[in-house]
């Protein structure tokens, strides 16, 4: 903590005006005075565990001897704590300058203040909440001379005060013994008038020597002497386990009324488990060991032992208050049975109470319970409570939410309006506007939005994040809704430091940011998207909504994303590279492991494209180490089988595509049993397909990738996923298609494909017009493929109007151009240098085969035979025919090599034509040329393991060839059989 340098007079916090007296500053509003603390805090993790204890000081109820704290604004790396003004300084003042000992009697004064302080702790205790850093600075004196204690959790770390337990010092279990200690020796310092020791582990020597001496500023009586050598026990647990009952020994003074759980709301499990022991006669310092740290299971564990221990002794009222309590903790972190299960125990426990607190609370339960149970119970004993419109409010507006009854909304309004409960009346409103939103009327459900105009700037802010967040609403209305949120939050967030509402103010950015993209402002977006990761990161971090990790995970990635795209990959990285910083900050927490195993699953995809395998591989094991394979749960899962795929394209991108394979088999057996891996799935499958293809298993590479589209089309019709998924994945498989040859499917995927795109396009999605030019030219490349030159240039030619910018891609798309424009354009008299052109290019690919490049050669035998092929239909010659026909027998052969099979199938199939239509006009001597193409046939569907398939095509030669040369069957039926049993043989 340190001292403030505010000038006299200035405004500060938005609202507090500063007040300057011998170095004390007090903040003023609207005339209440205010005592302030600054605390340092560097990071969000430091703001959370002081925010923690801050909550519970703030939840301390009213006592004379605890200095209440008020509020705790948060700006930038400091927290600033204000508390109830305390205009008598400081006990360590009053020590100092010995106004402590001032007036008639000292001898009364110093026991009176030690009485006092040891009060106030036992107040504390009796609520949960030690003070774990009492030293003289921490009491402070009212108006009226009164001991008040404060900064409880956030005083100077307990190790270096000089008023320490030994237990502290040693950094072991500490509890309220600690502050027995830290009493006892501000009481000896109190009686002595000063400490002359520089370590509280000597203060039991010291007060023996003091004694001994009778050095003492104030007498200490001899009792008083005896209970400090109690407190000052090194065992705490043979320590005075109430400091009430020790300060009987100090004064003869009543001591106020000592607080109870059952005076607060809601009751903190560590208050819970004090009253629970002490109501059954136990030792409340044995609790402590069920205090909860900072995971939600704790808490729940805690209010489990409490009331355990409760059941055996509490009452009725008690124990309703307890399940009350704890089944609303349970529901607050998502574990819903425990929660209705306490919450149905409070309701069965106060069903036959009539007295008004009973009914007040069953009327709270039930409303709890609403969503769980029948909520007419609810609006039921809400009704009895007369002069209670309020109570009947909630639970008309929990009903309504149940039911969706409009007029139940209206009823809710009503009753909030006859409570004068504006903030009621307006959360009806906007209760019932988000239901007609669900309801598909956005329109009027803005509309009843724009009809509330509260004075109050936070509800006037969630009015337009609700605006904002309406569906089907235009981008630019929604950008405007947003950012007048983000106006009305923004202040208060960095001027006052309501860091409550940083959650609000991230949403609001974060909706912002999306409608920035959605017109096409990237940069805007990004801007936009870091504000809301900044504001999103404190709520989750600091505030402890877990409500809104999820949303803060998805503008880590969207924040990533546009990095990558207006910076690059590296600037992508380093964005994924935050996310799993702030998510490992928050790693003791098991419930954040999750989050951390995404955000390294995509900081090492970033990596990846940043080009840093190692640091990618390293966060995808990372990933494996914190998700455990064993585990049943489908998100658990679903993050292995990401880990998995993505080391699975590191081993593609080092040329190995059999291990990649085995890491996407390994991926897809981890998804068998996840419920909610529909997606992942596809991922995953489509990488599967595309290693597979790597590995030169074509066939197999196109049937994975039409399974992974088939499920997409599923999760498309569901409305998982968008049409615009769909038509990518048809892009994917059209272009694999196109590699395996199997042309005709390639045709019929690209045309649908592109419907999917011309619709969306036509909605609105210009970002899609380039990945349609793709397909576009995809279809142009199968066009030409498949004979149809007229096709492949005007396919070609529009693709080339989109991609031309792209000087490598408008070069290709040129050359290919030219190549069809030329074949378009011939004539006659060209014929014999353009066939003989071809042969040249049919040697070149031969020669490419015979050196092991078997897919270039077939890649360029079917434009070969492509050409051909739209040639024998315009110009049919003998010499185009042959050539087209030993053109398909050259692409059989090579693609069957290269396991292109529908390649290979396209070119035994056109050679078998060609040459047919040579024979059937009466040109004997193209029969054997025409009988090699069926063989071809035949040998590839028996490495396919085709059989029956070659058997067909072998009959089929042989009939035919009964018609045409009867004397060469017994022939062509033993070369058949020959290669077919070779074939055969090879296959294994």
């Amino acid at each position: 903590m340190s001292a403030i340098g505010w000038r006299q007079g200035a405004t500060v916090l938005g609202e507090f005006t500063v007040e300057r007296d011998l170095g004390r500053v007090t903040l003023v509003r609207d005339g209440e005075r205010y005592g302030v603390t600054r605390i340092p805090a560097g990071d969000l993790v430091a703001q959370r565990r002081l925010l923690t204890e801050l909550r519970r000081w703030a939840a301390l109820p009213a006592h004379p001897h605890l200095t209440a704290c008020r509020f705790v604004r948060a700006t930038g790396d400091e927290l600033f704590v204000l508390t109830d003004h305390a205009p008598g300084g400081s006990l360590a003042a009053r020590i100092g300058d010995g106004s402590l000992y001032a007036g008639d009697d000292p001898t009364a004064t110093v026991p009176r203040v030690a009485a006092e302080i040891a009060w106030g702790l036992d107040a504390a205790h009796a609520m949960g909440v030690p003070h774990l850093g009492l030293t003289p600075d921490a009491v402070l004196f009212t108006g009226e001379n009164a001991a008040t204690l404060t900064w409880f959790g956030i005083a100077p770390a307990a190790a270096e005060s000089a008023y320490s337990a030994p237990e502290q010092a040693g950094d072991q279990p500490v509890g309220p013994g600690a502050d027995v200690w830290s009493w006892a020796v501000i009481v000896l310092e109190m009686f002595a008038g000063e400490r002359s020791w520089p370590s509280a582990a000597l203060a039991d020597a010291v007060l023996e020597q003091l004694v001994a001496q009778r050095r003492w500023r104030v007498e200490m009586p001899s009792k008083v002497a005896e209970v400090l050598r109690e407190c000052l026990r090194f065992d705490p647990t043979r320590r005075p386990a109430s400091l009430r009952d020790v300060a009987a020994a100090l004064t003869d003074q009543p001591p106020p009324q000592r607080p109870s759980v059952l005076d607060s709301e809601p009751g903190d499990p560590r208050a819970w488990l004090t009253f629970a022991y002490e109501t059954a006669g136990l030792d409340p310092r044995t609790a402590t060991v069920f205090w909860p740290g900072e995971r939600p299971q704790e808490e729940v564990r805690a209010f489990a032992v409490a009331r355990r221990v409760l059941d055996q002794a509490g009452t009725v009222w008690a124990r309703a208050r307890l399940r009350a309590d704890a089944g609303r903790a349970a529901l607050r972190h998502g574990d819903t049975g425990t929660g209705v299960a306490h919450l149905l125990a409070c309701a069965d426990l106060l069903a036959d109470r009539t007295d008004e607190d009973s009914r007040l609370l069953l009327a709270a339960v039930r409303t709890d319970l609403a969503p769980h149970d029948d909520p007419g119970r609810a609006v039921a004993v809400a009704a009895e409570l007369t002069g209670r419109p309020e109570v009947l409010g909630a639970a008309l507006l929990a009903q309504a939410g149940t039911l969706g009854d409009p007029n139940l909304y209206a009823k809710a309004l009503a009753a909030y309006e006859r409570a004068g409960d504006a903030a009621g009346a307006a959360r009806s409103v906007m209760a019932k506007a988000k239901a007609l939103d669900l309801a598909g009327a956005p329109d009027l459900a803005d509309r009843l939005l724009a009809g509330l105009q509260p004075d109050d700037p936070v509800l006037a802010g969630r009015i337009a994040l609700d605006r904002a967040g309406l569906a089907r609403r235009p981008p630019a209305a929604v950008l405007a809704h947003a950012l007048a949120a983000v106006a009305r939050f923004a202040p208060l967030v960095r001027e006052h430091g309501r860091h409550e509402l940083a959650g609000d103010l991230g949403l609001a950015w974060s909706l912002a940011a999306a409608a920035h993209a959605d017109l096409g402002r990237p940069g805007p977006a990004w801007d936009a998207y870091r504000a809301a990761r900044v504001m999103l990161a404190a709520a989750v971090v600091r505030d402890g909504r877990d409500d809104l990790a999820d949303e803060l995970a998805t503008v880590f990635d969207h924040e990533a994303t546009l990095a990558r795209e207006l910076a690059g990959a590296r600037a992508g990285a380093e964005a994924a590279g935050r996310a799993v910083e702030l998510w490992r900050s928050l790693g003791e927490r098991g419930d954040r492991l999750a989050e951390l195993a995404t955000a390294r699953e995509r900081y090492g995809t970033a990596l990846m494209e940043a080009g840093d395998t190692a640091g990618a591989r390293e966060q995808f094991d990372a990933v494996l180490r914190l998700v455990p394979e064993s585990e049943v749960s489908s998100r658990w899962r679903t993050l292995a089988a990401m880990a998995h795929r993505q080391h699975g394209v590191l081993l593609r991108r080092a040329g190995d595509p059999v291990g990649a394979c085995g890491r996407y088999q390994h991926a897809l057996y981890l998804l068998a049993d996840a419920d909610d891996s529909g997606f992942t799935r596809v991922l995953v499958l489509e990488s599967l397909s595309g290693a597979l293809g790597d590995a030169g298993h074509l066939d197999e590479s196109v049937q994975v990738l039409r399974q992974s589209s088939e499920e997409l089309a599923m999760l498309v019709t569901t409305g998982v996923r968008g049409e615009a998924d769909l038509a990518d994945s048809t892009r994917r498989l059209a272009g694999a298609l196109l590699e395996l040859g199997d042309f005709p499917a390639a045709r019929e995927t690209a045309l649908a494909g592109l419907a999917h795109y011309g619709r969306l396009i036509a909605g609105g999605r210009d970002d899609l017009v380039v990945p349609a030019a793709r397909l576009r030219a995809t279809y142009g490349y199968v066009c030409h493929r498949l004979s149809d030159v007229d096709g492949a240039v005007a396919a070609i030619s529009e693709a080339r109007a989109v991609l031309g910018a792209d000087a490598v891609v408008a070069r290709g798309l040129d050359a290919q151009l030219a190549v069809l424009r030329a074949v378009a354009a011939l004539r006659p008299e060209d014929l014999d240098g353009w066939f003989a052109e071809q042969r040249v290019a049919l040697s070149a690919a031969a020669a490419l085969s015979r050196s092991g490049r078997t897919r270039e050669a077939s890649r360029q035998g079917e434009e070969i035979l492509g050409s051909l092929g739209w040639l024998t239909r315009t110009l049919p010659t003998e010499q185009g025919y042959a050539l087209c026909g030993r053109a398909g027998v050259h692409l059989g052969m090579w693609a069957l090599h290269a396991r292109r099979n529908g390649a290979a199938r396209h070119g035994f199939a056109v050679a078998a034509e060609s040459f047919g239509t040579l024979v059937d006009n009466g040109l004997r001597q193209y029969v054997e040329d025409w009988a090699r193409a069926y063989v071809g046939t035949a040998s590839l569907l028996t490495v396919l393991g085709d059989d029956g398939g070659a058997e067909d095509a072998v009959a089929e030669l042989l009939a035919i060839m009964a018609d045409v040369d009867g004397a060469a069957v017994p022939e062509w039926r033993e070369r058949a059989a020959r290669v077919v049993a070779e074939m055969r043989s090879a296959r294994g």
